[in-house]
């Protein structure tokens, strides 16, 4: 848990050392990091928000050139995001599609839950 906890903890960091919270550079970044940084960048992008639909393709890829240009984000990742962009839409449409079906159930679990537990106001132990 420590190591996933030290990568998660990496993910706003740029490789100009313009990130967060510890303003790391390059060097200081190991590719799991990287990875991570770039995957949250992808999905924030590209999945459907309240306020906003996702973006298409070219507009994350457009979004990304600048990032890769500012030296923000590592290239070779980012390449390997290009190729495989669409297997990639693919695992974050499902994974979010499980997700969002967990919710759902823990809903009515809740739900089902509360309509048969009684509220204890009042009465003494």
């Amino acid at each position: 848990m420590e190591e996933i906890n030290a990568i998660a903890s990496l993910h706003h960091e740029k490789l100009d050392g313009s990130g967060y919270p510890f303003k790391l550079t390059a060097c200081q970044l190991n590719t799991e990091a990287r990875i991570l940084a770039i995957a949250d960048i992808f999905t924030a992008l590209t999945e459907n928000r309240p306020y906003r639909k996702g973006m298409d393709r070219e507009a994350v890829k457009a979004i990304f050139r600048e990032l890769k240009k500012d030296n923000k984000l590592d290239p070779e990742i980012l390449s390997l995001v290009d190729q495989n962009y669409l297997e990639l839409e693919g695992v974050r449409i499902s994974g979010q599609t499980t997700a969002r079906e967990h919710y759902q159930q823990l809903k009515i679990k809740m739900a089902e839950f509360s309509q048969h537990t009684e509220p204890d106001f009042g009465r003494s132990l």
